[in-house]
């Protein structure tokens, strides 16, 4: 083999390692796809949105399920290791309590506004203005509680989403929490920096039927239909994004669509030159930034840049922790229920019915009547062998381990009560803050 052949083998694939080259290989990654404009047909759109839905089916199974088993966990439905009553399982559920001390740790305060302006006295007076005007919003819409809430989802559904709008009921900004299960996204898409990199957010919504006819008027007859003339029906539809545009769809309808309308477009106007001559100018639309965006901003902490949700979370990684902590308990139960031991008695002094009358006597504290002989040889207490210590060190342990990972041990009350001084109460508390607020109210 000369040099020639010997180069031409580095490209056969000969005796190379064999991976995963998905995420570098050049060329198409997926099925052919129009961009969403306002210029497309509704037959074009209805495809654009049949291709959306069929990539989001494929996906969404995996995710759904892992959701549901965050959600029974946090909720205390852990019916695999706990028993008792079926509604109220023997469960001590650390998850929800490392959970529900880390949210109000982690969004205590508002994030603070920051507007920069010009050394003129002027801008300084409008910055001032403007950052009253945002601490004034951040109350009205009750951000700190809303915080909380992306925050939960986010734990329990691996993302958290916040859909900013303007509501012409109160004339004034809006700022909502959406359910990530309402989501249709991108598979392929990811999240960064709470800007989300797909091409498309679809929102699944709900409203009665005369509200829906209200705003689609075109549509009015198609509405109607699908409640069979009941008006007050509850129709579940879905609101469709692209950073130029919006549009809705109702099963193979498209009620309307239009551009995006928080995003004010350049304008043709007509002005008089200093000669009497009339030219036309484009006058920039003003706008809060550089180009047009989707109403939606993601709290996204724990992601690969794989998919648009987490590839794990808090509960997530304690779900096996939680089972250990259920087992212990279980174990700890069953032997406190043996500490009231059970009695041996003899046939020789007592009959079936005599033996459950003594039984009944000695639980109420009476007498038992033994007729002849040595009591110990006609009536005995069987002593059940105690846990070993490791079981409740255990037990300890892995409660400790899960508040560890959330990152709230020292500020759960049990953390606290370790802590014999002030200063190191202080200190644990601080430690504790700053992890959990580090990045979800930033």
């Amino acid at each position: 083999m000369g040099l020639l052949d010997g180069f031409l083998s580095l490209a056969r694939g000969i005796n190379t390692v064999k991976r995963e080259r998905e995420e570098v290989e050049e060329g198409v990654k997926q099925p052919l796809l129009k961009e969403a404009e306002l210029t497309l047909s509704n037959d074009e759109l209805l495809d654009l949105k049949n291709q959306w839905e069929g990539k989001w089916a494929e996906y969404e199974p995996d995710i759904r399920k892992r959701q549901e088993e965050c959600e029974n966990y946090w909720l205390g439905k852990q019916f695999s290791i706990a028993e008792g009553n079926a509604s109220r399982p023997l469960v001590d559920n650390v998850i929800f309590e490392a959970l529900e001390t880390f949210l109000p740790m982690a969004t205590k305060r508002n994030p603070e506004p920051m507007v920069i302006s010009d050394d003129t006295p002027e801008g300084q007076q409008l910055a001032d203005k403007i950052q009253k005007t945002l601490v004034y919003q951040a109350d009205r819409l009750r951000f700190k509680i809303n915080l909380k809430k992306v925050a939960r989802y986010w734990a329990v559904y691996f993302l958290g989403a916040l859909k900013m709008g303007w509501s012409e009921k109160e004339n004034d900004i809006t700022c909502n929490v959406v359910r990530p299960m309402r989501l249709i996204l991108d598979p392929d898409s990811t999240i960064e920096g709470s800007e989300y990199t797909g091409e498309y957010v679809g929102e699944v919504k709900n409203e009665k039927a005369s509200v829906l006819m209200g705003r689609f008027p075109k549509k009015e007859q198609v509405i109607k239909e699908s409640v069979s003339g009941n008006l007050g029906t509850m129709v579940q539809y879905t609101e469709w994004w692209t950073d130029k545009m919006v549009f809705w769809t109702l099963k193979n309808e498209v009620l309307g669509k239009s551009r995006n309308p928080h995003w004010n477009e350049d304008e043709e106007q007509q002005v008089m030159d200093q000669f009497g001559q009339i030219q036309t100018q484009t006058m920039p639309g003003i706008n809060h930034f550089s180009r047009p965006k989707k109403p939606y901003v993601f709290l996204s902490i724990f992601n690969l840049g794989k998919h648009p949700h987490d590839d794990t979370s808090l509960i997530w990684q304690n779900l096996a922790i939680q089972d250990l902590i259920n087992k212990r308990n279980k174990q700890i139960n069953k032997n406190a229920d043996a500490a009231n031991s059970g009695l041996a008695v003899s046939g020789d002094y007592f009959t079936e019915e005599q033996a459950a009358r003594a039984e009944r006597a000695i639980r109420e504290g009476g007498v038992v009547w033994v007729p002849s002989g040595d009591v110990r040889s006609a009536i005995q207490r069987d002593q059940p062998s105690q846990l070993p210590a490791f079981v409740y060190n255990d037990l300890v342990d892995k409660r400790n381990r899960l508040m560890d990972i959330f990152g709230v041990r020292g500020t759960a009350p049990t953390g606290l009560l370790d802590e014999k001084t002030g200063r190191g109460k202080v200190g644990v508390r601080g430690s504790d803050e700053s992890r959990g607020g580090g990045g979800v109210s930033e």
